[in-house]
């Protein structure tokens, strides 16, 4: 397969007033950067406690996390569902080295890759 690009809806549990919806792309690049998409300006990471700390804008409660390409749910903190400039993930290893991390949203629109340096922890 050279490329392919698929957009989704996913009912959970049931739950068919909210599915789970998003685009898939493999081999095509994906669509221009709306102002509404989310994007990174900062990444800091913490590997005593395995947290990863994420600033930016355009997070919202259907956000997803990805790690070198593992996704990591992020739930509201507020009554209001937004998380606002900081998204905050735990129980994450990190080996020493570059890691990519993005930030998705349900419209499937991706932040740009921000490359995070970790080093040797100091134990």
């Amino acid at each position: 397969m050279v490329s392919f690009a698929a957009t989704f809806e996913q009912f959970c549990e049931g739950d068919t007033a909210n599915p789970l919806t998003g685009t898939i792309f493999f081999g095509v690049p994906p669509p221009t950067l709306s102002p509404q998409s989310p994007s990174i300006s900062s990444v800091t990471y913490n590997a005593k406690k395995g947290k990863i700390t994420v600033r930016g804008k355009n997070f919202n409660s259907q956000c997803t996390l990805l790690t070198d390409g593992h996704q990591w749910e992020i739930y509201p903190i507020g009554k209001d569902e937004k998380l606002g400039p900081v998204m905050k993930a735990v129980g994450l290893t990190l080996s020493p080295g570059t890691h990519e991390v993005q930030v998705g949203d349900v419209n499937g629109d991706l932040s740009l890759t921000f490359q995070l340096s970790v080093g040797q922890s100091k134990d």
